[in-house]
């Protein structure tokens, strides 16, 4: 598989992602369908910087090494119920 996150649980109008590949500094997540208004890593409830272009949504200022070895959680924050795209569809077959 190639994504960096195994796992992504969503509660309420909240994503959460599941890091186990840590990609370094930058990450880019594919198939939300709607307006991401929020990053945030969980561990220390540190704010990431986020842009949002279509359905991609490139979250940038992640530290070089992962806070944990095992797995990170980040949050996202979307307008409404999260809705995916059929490309997320597509990326977990």
């Amino acid at each position: 598989e190639w994504s960096n996150c195994h796992e992504t649980t969503v509660k309420g109008s909240r994503i959460y992602l599941h890091v186990d590949r840590w990609p370094g500094t930058e990450l880019c997540v594919t198939g939300i369908a709607n307006k991401v208004t929020s990053v945030v890593l969980v561990s220390g409830e540190i704010r990431l910087n986020a842009r949002q272009q279509g359905d991609r949504l490139f979250i940038r200022s992640l530290p070089l090494h992962p806070i944990d070895p095992v797995s990170v959680v980040i949050r996202l924050t979307v307008d409404g119920t999260p809705q995916k795209t059929p490309e997320w569809e597509r990326m977990r077959v």
